[in-house]
């Protein structure tokens, strides 16, 4: 069976973000980070294409950097 995209890149970010920050990524934590980059409570500090970009946030205390693919509505990874 062949695993989608989508599926993939949302358990590598599960991976990355509790490798890079300690962040348990179930599904009430990735909705307040998505919820901050669609409400505009994050700051986009690079864009690597027209629809993927690097957002900058506080998170629990913390900063955090992300990938956000605009167009599937998914977080990609977290960068160190």
């Amino acid at each position: 069976m062949r695993i989608s995209k989508g599926l993939r890149q949302r358990r590598h970010a599960m991976q990355r973000a509790y490798e890079r920050y300690g962040i348990v990524l179930d599904g009430e934590t990735e909705s307040r980070i998505v919820d901050a980059i669609q409400g505009c409570r994050s700051r986009v500090i690079e864009r690597r294409s027209h629809r993927v970009a690097v957002h900058e946030l506080v998170f629990d205390g913390q900063v955090i950097r992300v990938v956000w693919d605009r167009k599937r509505q998914e977080l990609v990874t977290f960068l160190p």
